[in-house]
């Protein structure tokens, strides 16, 4: 018989060592999920009984109690390592927590959130309306053909903070249509992504107008921290890093340390963008850009509504609105 995890503890409380600070002490429980070799008929609560669905963990989990949900890579072949969605996923408990466990890439981790190849509802793979959650080191994938779906991820609920991710939508060219995302930040207030990275250069894009990340419904006080979008467009204006358009923002989104990377000279007839990004005048809020951010295009804003802050080569430590 398999012995039981071991956890070390200090006291009389377990601690975890593997996660992050705030999180290697919790009052709630360790949920344990592998996707090749799991069960959800399995207890889910050590490695070896671990449950094969995240969909089991999330409705075992206990909500506000800092649950941690840890999802197991046991294979380097993305179809052996993925829980593939029928339907949207929905992280709807506050303080439950995602971690995966793998090498600890952002780009292409191998603890993966797919929608099955099948899928043709609109919906994301995934959605966040929870609050108060962690998620990290996990792969959020929209990998089905169909024309109808719109993104990987969409981000609902308030003080989340997602580390290590990388969140990839409009996997194939039949993806490509008007308002596809990889993430949708929609009425989310306080959230934070670091280390993240967003979309592919994979395919190009750029049939419709769609965008690398979108806003939509007063999006709140947004950061990016050392984070990456990606893309590969064969149209200047259509497919872009950044849209907002009006009435979805409210407060900032700073943009720290981010790269915009257009990977254009690997695709032929891949275009120059002429913006990176289109946020509206009256988007209702502002976009900041530290001076060691930049995104790989002609132009900052589309509108050049002064709402889009960074720092100008004569104005160095000054953050001012660009308009070129």
């Amino acid at each position: 018989m398999a012995r039981a995890l071991q956890v070390p503890k200090l006291g009389i409380y377990p601690m975890y060592p593997a996660l992050p600070p705030w999180l290697a002490f919790t009052a709630g429980k360790i949920w344990h999920v592998k996707p090749y070799s799991g069960s959800d008929a399995n207890s889910g609560r050590e490695p070896h009984t671990a449950f094969a669905t995240l969909a089991a963990a999330l409705a075992a989990a206990t909500e506000n109690r800092n649950d941690i949900v840890l999802m197991y890579s046991e294979h380097n072949t993305g179809t052996l390592t993925s829980d593939y969605q029928a339907t949207m996923l929905d992280w709807n408990k506050n303080g439950v927590h995602l971690v995966g466990v793998n090498s600890g890439v952002s780009i292409s981790p191998r603890s993966r959130i797919s929608a099955i190849s099948t899928w043709t509802s609109a919906n994301p793979a995934m959605k966040v309306s929870a609050s108060n959650c962690y998620i990290a080191n996990v792969q959020i994938i929209m990998d089905a053909t169909d024309t109808t779906p719109l993104g990987a991820l969409s981000v609902t609920g308030s003080r989340c903070r997602f580390d290590n991710c990388h969140v990839y939508g409009i996997v194939y060219a039949a993806n490509d249509i008007v308002g596809a995302y990889s993430l949708l930040l929609s009425g989310a207030e306080e959230v934070e992504f670091n280390g993240c990275q967003f979309g592919s250069d994979r395919i190009a894009k750029g049939a419709q107008a769609n965008s690398v990340l979108k806003f939509a419904a007063v999006a709140k006080n947004i950061v990016f921290r050392d984070c990456i979008f990606r893309l590969v467009s064969t149209s200047a204006t259509n497919h872009v890093f950044v849209r907002a358009a009006a009435g979805s923002l409210d407060g900032s989104v700073a943009f720290i340390r981010c790269q915009g990377i257009n990977s254009k000279h690997r695709n032929v007839g891949a275009a120059e963008l002429t913006y990176a990004m289109v946020v509206a005048s009256d988007a209702g809020g502002d976009v900041f850009l530290s001076a060691d951010s930049t995104f790989q295009a002609a132009d900052v804003n589309s509108s050049n509504a002064g709402n889009v802050y960074g720092a100008a080569a004569a104005t160095s430590g000054f953050a001012i609105p660009l308009t070129q």
